[in-house]
């Protein structure tokens, strides 16, 4: 793609505490990773452009075997819309064994303490949700499910909730990256707001092997 992407968003990384990141580093990004502890496979991470400054939320994250598989992050690039101060991103990868309403009462929880600390932020939560039901999510804190089209076969599982859709054009679909059996989600920001103001790229691609950091080049 000739697109300059500001965010890679990855599930089912697969990564664990032996492989450095080193041996995933992808040039001109910083990389913030959440892996599975328990058991193999899943896991998180987020590769974000060496421009934008953040901070890996990690009190936010849930430390329960078996729990939700979540990444936050606080980005603060050189400019945001008016009246927001940072983006708060979540990465999330839920198992279609996994519990729906143990998923869900994480992050409405999560998403309360959120605005509490962190106010008048952008949100961008996206990934892999299988199931789930984001309704009371989408309603009780104003999101906006933006992913309209099937992301594997004929179901929409991979999702990007956000309350910065204005800002946004809407996703497109790309094809699997690696072994992916799901297709790449890629959302840009419209090329000016009024404000003259800009909002991070993102793409959200599934499926970071260490045996596919070929890929990368």
């Amino acid at each position: 793609s000739d697109y300059k992407l500001d965010l890679f968003c990855i599930t089912e990384t697969w990564l664990k505490k032996s492989i450095d990141d080193s041996v995933v580093d992808i040039n001109g990004y910083n990389i913030v990773r959440r892996d599975r502890l328990y058991s193999q496979h899943g896991g998180v991470c987020l590769y974000i452009n060496e421009t934008i400054k953040f901070l890996a939320l990690r009190e936010f994250e849930n430390s329960e075997p078996g729990g939700a598989e979540v990444l936050w992050v606080k980005l603060t690039p050189h400019r945001l819309p008016r009246g927001y101060n940072c983006i708060i991103i979540g990465v999330v990868y839920h198992p279609p064994t996994s519990n729906d309403d143990r998923l869900l009462d994480y992050l409405l929880n999560t998403l309360s303490r959120i605005e509490c600390s962190v106010p008048n932020a952008g949100i961008l939560l996206t990934g892999d949700f299988n199931r789930a039901d984001i309704s009371q999510l989408t309603s009780q804190f104003h999101l906006i499910q933006m992913v309209k089209f099937p992301t594997r076969g004929e179901r929409t599982l991979d999702l990007i909730l956000t309350n910065l859709d204005r800002f946004y054009n809407n996703p497109e679909r790309f094809s699997p990256f690696g072994l992916s059996d799901h297709c790449t989600v890629v959302l840009l920001p419209k090329l000016r707001v009024k404000e003259n103001n800009s909002t991070c790229k993102t793409i959200r691609i599934r499926k970071l092997k260490s045996s596919s950091k070929q890929a990368f080049g």
